[in-house]
Order: C-alpha cells, then sequence, then structure tokens
C-alpha cells in the first residue's frame, strides 16, 4: 500500500526523544503501540509531526526511513497563529494522503485542521479523540470542598485557564469532517456537538510489552492486600476520593499497602498536591501509601502482577490506558463508573464499577476481593478474555489503516 500519513501529535514519541535529546516518555502509550503496528505491518509512510517547547530544539529530519518535523508548541490557552503557516509548509513538504490528528486538548488541533482547509485537505484529516478538555474541565472540582478556601479556589482555577482550549476544541470538532474514538461516552460528547460528523469507532492499542507480557496475576503470587494506582497527579484521577474509601478498608485490614504509579504530589507546593497532603495527615494514613515515582513499562508491569487490586479512581476518564493494562494482566480492577470506563468494564463479570463519589462502596468492592480469592481469580480470567478482543493491535491496526484508505480515496 503506498500511501503517507502525516500524523500531529501532542508529545515527541519514544521513537524519535534521542533525536531531540529528550528522555523517553511514558504517557500516550497508544500512539507509540499504533505507530509500532503500523510501522511494521504496513507499507504506509508515516510522517511525524511533534511539539517542542524550545525553539533551539525544533528540527525536522528522517530517522528510520520516516520523515518527522518539529513545530514551535505553546503553553495552556495560548493561541499561535503561527502554526497554521508552519503546518501549511510541513504539508505542502511531506504531500500526504491523510492527517491523522491525535487528541484535541490542544490548539494545535485547530491550526492543524485550518492548515488541512487551505490545502484542501479537510476530508482526508482524520482527528482520534483521546480525552476532551471540554467535558474534564467541568470535573477539576468534583469531591473538593468549597472550605478548602484558597486550595479549592487555586485548583478551580486551573479549569478556568483550560477555557480558552476547550473552546478551540469544541471549534475543532465542529470544523472536522472524520473523528475516531474508542467509547460510547467520546461517541455522545462527540455528537453532540457536531451531529454531522463521520465517527469512526477504532479499538485502543496498548504498548508493545503488555501484549507480549507472559506472565499473567495470579492471587497465589499476588502481595496480599495491596492496592496499585496509576498515575493521580490531578484532580480528576480521583485519589481524593479513594483517600476516604481507605479507613473503611483499614479496619478490617490494617496492613494495606497502596503503591502508587508517579511522583510524590504531596512534596509539591502544587495546591492538590497539598491538599492530599492534608488528608492522608486527617486519616493517618501515612504509613500506608507510597508513591513509587516514573515506572518505566516493565516495572508497571511488575506493580500490575504484584497487586491485589488496581483501582481507578477517577472523577472523569475516556477510554483509561491504565485500566486495559490491568486487564490485560489480569489484575482484578475496581474503577469509578465514568465517562468511557462502563465502555471497557462488565460490573461483577470482569471488574467491578462504582459511583466514583461513594467512598463506602469502593471500600465494599475491595474488601469483597480481599476476601473471596475464588471471585478475583474469575475476574482475572474474564478481564483478560473481555479486554484481549477490544485492545486487539491487529484488528485496531488494520481498522486503522482500512480507515486511512477510505479516507485517502475520498
Amino acid at each position: 500500500m503506498d500511501m503517507k500519513v502525516l500524523w500531529l501529535c501532542g508529545i515527541v514519541l519514544p521513537h524519535l526523544c534521542d533525536e531531540f535529546g529528550f528522555k523517553k516518555t511514558v504517557i500516550n502509550g497508544w500512539i507509540s503501540g499504533m505507530f509500532e503496528y503500523i510501522h511494521k505491518n504496513s507499507d504506509i509512510k508515516i510522517g511525524l509531526c511533534c511539539p517542542i517547547r524550545n525553539s533551539e530544539r525544533m528540527r525536522d529530519g528522517i530517522l528510520d526511513g520516516e520523515l518527522y518535523y518539529s513545530f514551535k508548541m505553546v503553553s495552556g490557552g495560548t493561541i499561535n497563529y503561527y502554526q497554521d503557516k508552519r503546518f501549511i509548509e510541513i504539508i505542502n513538504d511531506f504531500s500526504p494522503d491523510v492527517i491523522h490528528i491525535w487528541g484535541t486538548e490542544y490548539i494545535h488541533t485547530y491550526n492543524m485542521l485550518c492548515a488541512a482547509e487551505v490545502m484542501g485537505k479537510l476530508n482526508k484529516t482524520v482527528i482520534s479523540i483521546q480525552g476532551l478538555i471540554s467535558s474534564v474541565v467541568e470535573h477539576y472540582c468534583d469531591g473538593i470542598e468549597r472550605d478548602q478556601g484558597e486550595a479549592f479556589e487555586k485548583i478551580r482555577e486551573l479549569s478556568l485557564k483550560d477555557k480558552t482550549r476547550s473552546e478551540y476544541e469544541i471549534k475543532a470538532i465542529r470544523k472536522c469532517i472524520n473523528i475516531s474514538g474508542r467509547t460510547e461516552w467520546d461517541k455522545a460528547c462527540i455528537t453532540q456537538i457536531n451531529p454531522d460528523v463521520n465517527y469512526w469507532h477504532i479499538g485502543e492499542t496498548l504498548r508493545d510489552i503488555f501484549y507480549k507480557q507472559r506472565g499473567k496475576w495470579e492471587v497465589q503470587k499476588c502481595n496480599r492486600h495491596t492496592i496499585f494506582l496509576s498515575h493521580v497527579y490531578c484532580p480528576i484521577k480521583g485519589l481524593h476520593y479513594f483517600l476516604r474509601a481507605l479507613p473503611y478498608v483499614l479496619k478490617e485490614y490494617p496492613n494495606v499497602a497502596v503503591r502508587i504509579a508517579g511522583d510524590n504530589i504531596m512534596e509539591s507546593d502544587n495546591e492538590y498536591g497539598q491538599y492530599i497532603k492534608k488528608l492522608v495527615s486527617e486519616f493517618g494514613i501515612e504509613k500506608n501509601i507510597l508513591f513509587l515515582g516514573k515506572l518505566t513499562e516493565e516495572k508497571m508491569c511488575q506493580e500490575y502482577l504484584a497487586a491485589h487490586v488496581f483501582i481507578c479512581p477517577s472523577t472523569v476518564e475516556n477510554s483509561s490506558n491504565s485500566v486495559c493494562e490491568a486487564m490485560l494482566i489480569g489484575t482484578p480492577a475496581i474503577c469509578s463508573f465514568v465517562g468511557g470506563i462502563p465502555s471497557l468494564i462488565n460490573h461483577k463479570q470482569d471488574g467491578f464499577l462504582y459511583q466514583c463519589n461513594e467512598p463506602e462502596m469502593l471500600a465494599y468492592y475491595i474488601k469483597i476481593l480481599f476476601e473471596d480469592d475464588m471471585l478475583a481469580a474469575e475476574i482475572s480470567r474474564n478481564a483478560i478474555c473481555s479486554i484481549s478482543e477490544k485492545v486487539c493491535r491487529q484488528r485496531n491496526g488494520n481498522e486503522l489503516i482500512s480507515l486511512y484508505q477510505k479516507l485517502a480515496d475520498a
């Protein structure tokens, strides 16, 4: 298949980090996973277009036969009209058959759409939904009491700062003709904004290691009463809700160990981190919680395998990579019933769902899994089976390739 597809990414992919002198990132693993699949299983030439904050590091080049480009990234909701011109230059140079934009969270998505329109390629452009900032901003303060005073106001300011990004996300969705998504939630949100959009379902593709991981979770081998959470760096990840559930569990299981991927936010000056520190002190649970720092994908696998339970307590999510990874390895998962999570988990069959603001229910399901090894093993088996189909990289990769062909022929 002789085709060229220009990818607009929100990060520098690990594939290119050495070229730009960056440490390899552990985020946006679904993009890396899909890149690896297409690179190995098709003749499609992908041109990678990546954001660089430091102008001195900007460069274009060729790596492993693939062209890459950079553009100047601006912070937050700042509008950069230079990007339109830069994207037109890139489109002219690469001459893509299809333009694929990963995510709507940044204003450069709208700028690329404008460039595609100028170049007569808007009908050959597709956006893949990651999160939806216009929906996320409404949940920044969920569960954080107003009586927290300055902490509440500072966190609320974060949502206000994202209002500009939210506005441009909506403009992008209204302008775009083709959008791919992964869940009922993102389809509902998208079609409310643009009822005429062509919506294409393309499932999640994970990082390579999670497909190659040979050992699966076993209740006999896990560290009993250990809870694992993925990154909880901002309020929408719901750590404050989880902490309210923990004392209920500790009454019966005082030895519970909570292991959290990512840096210790309680050691930062971040208002949310200080709020978490206050809750941890108030509940007297300092000894039960350990922040693990940034984890490689290999160490993430180890944490999933070692945990008794994986928790996703978010106040809003689309299709959580961490939930998919935990289920594919077989770690029993308990997740808040928000956003696209119900598209991943069948309650009481391959995981548990609870209302995010009900810590009693979260604690209840944790204790159920701690107490019933047969149930935990059944949930694990069912999770592996159900999520394997949803994140099948061959099927999802081939569906994306098929979509490219449809757009190229349009």
